[in-house]
Parts: C-alpha cells; structure tokens; sequence
C-alpha cells in the first residue's frame, strides 16, 4: 500500500507543479504525517498531510471531527489531498514575493532542513511546548531523513530486484554446490 501511496503521491505532485526534489519530499512528509499512511486520518479521509477543513478548498469536505472540535479534510482521492496543498496552501505569496510553490521548488535537492525550515515559518507545523523552536525545526527534518532514508532503500530494491532475486538464487546455488562438493570429497556420499 504505502508503495502505491508514494508512486500516487509523486505522479500528482509533478501533475501540479512540484519539482523532483519536492515531490520526494512530499512523500516524505505524508508519511512522517501519517506514520507511514497509518494513521486515522489518511485511512478514512484520504488526508496524508493532517490538513483541517476549509470552506476555501475544491478538493476537500468536511471529514471526521478532530480532538479541537474543528473538523479533517477529507479527499475523495490522494490526488485531490496534494492538489488541496500545491494548488491552495503553496500557491499562497511567499515572503519573498512569489508563491510558496516557486519558493519551496528551488529547495536543492537533499536539504530537507530548509524544507523543515520554511514549513515552520509557514506556520505548518507548532513547536511542543518541551521543545525550542530550533529543536523543533531538528525533529521534523530528522523525521523527513528517516522517511527520505527509507524511500532510497525501497526504490532500489524496486529498481534492483531482478538483480536481487538472481544474486540470491546464484549464492543459493553455488553454496548447495559448494555443499555436495565438500560431502563428495570426504566420501560422504
């Protein structure tokens, strides 16, 4: 599941205007969000970012009620869930003058401590009341490297796994062979 999530997610950031580099870092984020696409709101609401409801988006209703008393998002698809956050929350101004879109785009590829940065700024995300602002910032990128950290393992093992299945079949083999070998020379059979 949390694969095609990923190759959804990826395909609909691109779709609406994301780099390569943001779009990987989307995915990311949702599944830090969602605990890996586990969590209440990303099984029933579609909702991967944790976004509440508002009357201003195209691509959401109202979903579950949340603790606050507000209610979730809810998407009808995870397309709809990343155009709600490309096409309405990053198309704000930015500080610097453009929109949140160009600025987080030009985001190098692997600075997830930028990313970290700016959502914070945008007020995406609060600092817990235990936490400094810059301890804050630290969690949630290191948050993002674990899920960027898992994505690298998990797209070479797709990208690799004929070579993987024929790696292990060939060590399988030439041990089984290495095995008989060492029988026959001791005359065991």
């Amino acid at each position: 599941m949390a694969t095609n999530y990923n190759q959804e997610i990826y395909d609909a950031a691109i779709k609406g205007g994301a780099s390569n580099w943001l779009a990987k870092l989307l995915i990311a984020q949702s599944r830090f969000e969602t605990g890996d696409y586990g969590n209440n709101q990303s099984e029933t609401n579609n909702n991967i970012f944790g976004f509440k409801w508002s009357p201003n988006s195209q691509y959401s209703q109202k979903g579950n009620i949340s603790p606050e008393g507000d209610a979730y998002a809810y998407y009808p698809t995870i397309e709809d869930a990343i155009f709600d956050y490309i096409k309405r929350w990053m198309n704000l101004k930015s500080s610097g003058g453009g929109t949140r879109l160009e600025e987080f785009n030009q985001i190098p590829d692997g600075d997830t401590l930028t990313f970290a940065t700016k959502l914070k700024n945008y007020g995406y995300y609060h600092t817990p009341s235990n936490e400094t602002r810059e301890e804050s910032i630290d969690n949630y990128k290191r948050g993002l490297d674990a899920k960027i950290k898992r994505m690298v393992v998990v797209d070479w093992y797709y990208k690799n796994k004929t070579t993987v299945a024929i790696t292990v079949i060939a060590v399988v083999v030439l041990s089984l062979g290495a095995y008989f070998y060492i029988l026959k020379e001791r005359k065991v059979i």
